[in-house]
């Protein structure tokens, strides 16, 4: 799903996804999104990156993480 990084994503404060407000009773942390597949995602920003824990839906036994560096000049 993240293959590519979408600024407007961030932009917009993730508009037209649900946040999942059992993250933390469901998958151990506070901030995680609704995919439409039914499985969840993570975003979090650093002073130099951008990045995303995905977590597919059941039966997965796996998760993703992605993480986009971006210049600074």
């Amino acid at each position: 799903m993240f293959e590519k990084f979408n600024f407007e994503l961030d932009k917009t404060d993730y508009v037209g996804y649900e946040y999942a407000e059992d993250s933390y009773n469901s998958y151990g942390a506070n901030g995680f999104y609704k995919l439409k597949n039914g499985g969840v995602f993570n975003p979090d920003e650093g002073v130099d990156y951008y990045s995303y824990y995905v977590v597919p839906p059941l039966p997965s036994y796996f998760s993703f993480f992605y993480r986009y560096f971006r210049l600074i000049r």
